[in-house]
């Protein structure tokens, strides 16, 4: 189901037992705690055949803990090009991918990450990143797979051009309309385009 907000309607329809959301949580927390080192260490993903891309992803987030108040948990997320199932005109999925997940420093979890990347062997162009371009992501894959290909996601370059047309225009018809005319270059692949767009009026 995807959802862990539903976790406790979900058991109850697919068990008949009632189990509380709190009593839920518990357990995870418990049994997840119990086997972190396990699953970020083995890589459950086959070896990746010659002409495949190994396709990365690294994020980070705050969360509010009761220890030490707010603190960035980091997620990475492993998924090979034969994972990914595209049909048709509909939005394609991902049917196998691996997850690491750390709370605490960068250089702890890009030591997880490194170790699950060179367990693949050289891979050099067919290692892909996708980030939202955050320094400690930039620097670590700079350092440590320069061979690799970076790519910002599209959801943050978005943001990033609207940052940008906010403080440039003071029409907002026409900051939307030239803000709109570079997503669509996006999706197209025309980034050297966009960033001669950027060039022409910065």
């Amino acid at each position: 189901m995807d959802c862990y907000e539903n976790c406790s309607d979900v058991l109850e329809k697919l068990s008949g037992v009632q189990v509380s959301v709190t009593q839920i949580y518990r357990l995870t927390d418990l049994y997840g705690k119990q086997i972190e080192d396990t699953v970020n260490a083995e890589r459950p993903l086959t070896p990746l055949k010659a002409e495949e891309v190994l396709y990365v992803q690294a994020d980070g987030s705050m969360i509010l803990t009761r220890e030490e108040s707010w603190k960035e948990v980091k997620v990475g997320r492993f998924f090979k090009s034969s994972d990914c199932i595209h049909a048709g005109a509909k939005q394609g999925w991902i049917s196998n991918s691996q997850y690491v997940a750390h709370l605490g420093s960068s250089r702890d979890f890009s030591k997880m990450m490194d170790n699950l990347i060179e367990s693949y062997g050289r891979l050099d162009k067919r290692l892909l990143f996708i980030s939202d371009g955050a320094s400690w992501i930039k620097n670590w894959i700079e350092d440590a797979f320069p061979g690799a290909v970076s790519i910002l996601d599209y959801y943050h370059a978005c943001e990033h051009l609207h940052e940008f047309s906010k403080t440039f225009f003071k029409d907002k018809q026409l900051e939307q309309r030239w803000t709109d005319q570079q997503k669509e270059l996006l999706l197209k692949s025309g980034v050297p385009e966009v960033i001669k767009n950027l060039k022409a009026i910065a």
